[in-house]
């Protein structure tokens, strides 16, 4: 709290608007990082020897049961 006032007497409120006025910019970025990394383990998951869960089958008896049920 002694920091949020103290910046607040340094700098003025209006600085805690940049996540307002950069808001479309932080929720582009946002998209376009999770597509591309979903693309790129997608696509790089089948070189190698690397094989996918069967089935949606990891092993984890928590995961795969809190998986079936949604």
């Amino acid at each position: 709290m002694g920091v949020t006032a103290g910046f607040i007497l340094r700098f003025g409120p209006e600085e805690f608007t940049f996540l307002y006025t950069k808001w479309i910019g932080f929720v582009t970025a946002s998209f376009v990082m999770s597509v591309v990394q979903s693309v790129y383990y997608y696509a790089f998951s089948f070189f190698g020897d690397k094989l996918l869960a069967l089935g949606g089958n990891s092993g984890n008896f928590i995961y795969d049961v809190s998986c079936q049920v949604i």
